[in-house]
């Protein structure tokens, strides 16, 4: 299981240090799919997510407020900030730090910028690992569907069409796109470019 987490992780890293970042090249899903391979720890953050009994949250890493940040801005140095794990409702709710180390390794191991468990409005749930915020013109990531369905942009109700292995989500306008495609166990891939409401 370590050898196989170890393997994941030297994946992940080759690829950012081969250019495969968001902004550059990007991962691809074969990329997402060989992670999911070798990694264990996804359908165990699934299982702990889903015990929370909650219905929608966000879990993600941030500095923790040292007490000497008013002596760091006085004097111009930076000490090196300690990464906390935090859940919140929204991102202008209150940010409360959570113990899980399973959930911190995952972020911090692939740069997640966030995992979010969501119900949509039909009673479909979704936990989506994003790579950026919901609000960035490109966002891509995987989601575990737990009806192994396919899951409108962020986990929204609304209407996909088919399309070969992918699902596809437009604007109305047609300037911005969604697509999914499934790659194991309830597991799916998604990417988003420009600005889409669900």
């Amino acid at each position: 299981m370590r050898t196989k987490r170890l393997w994941a992780a030297l994946l992940f890293f080759s690829l950012l240090l081969s250019g495969c970042t968001p902004g550059n090249e990007r991962l691809t899903p074969n990329d997402f799919l060989s992670i999911l391979q070798n990694d264990d720890r996804f359908p165990l953050a699934v299982q702990e997510l889903e015990n929370s009994g909650q219905d929608r949250f966000y879990v993600a890493l941030e500095e923790k407020e040292s007490a000497d940040s008013e002596k760091e801005k006085s004097t111009g140095t930076q000490e090196k900030k300690e990464l906390i794990l935090v859940t919140y409702v929204s991102k202008s709710s209150n940010h409360e730090e959570m113990e899980s180390e399973l959930l911190f390794s995952l972020l911090q191991d692939y740069g997640f910028r966030l995992i979010y468990f969501q119900t949509a409005r039909d009673g479909r749930r979704c936990i989506l690992f994003s790579l950026e915020e919901e609000s960035e013109s490109f966002v891509q990531g995987i989601y575990y569907s737990f009806d192994a369905q396919p899951c409108a942009w962020w986990g929204r109700q609304a209407e996909l069409k088919k399309k070969d292995d992918r699902y596809l989500q437009l604007s109305e306008n047609g300037n911005a796109w969604y697509y999914t495609l499934p790659l194991k166990d309830g597991f799916y891939y998604f990417e988003k470019q420009g600005s889409l409401v669900a």
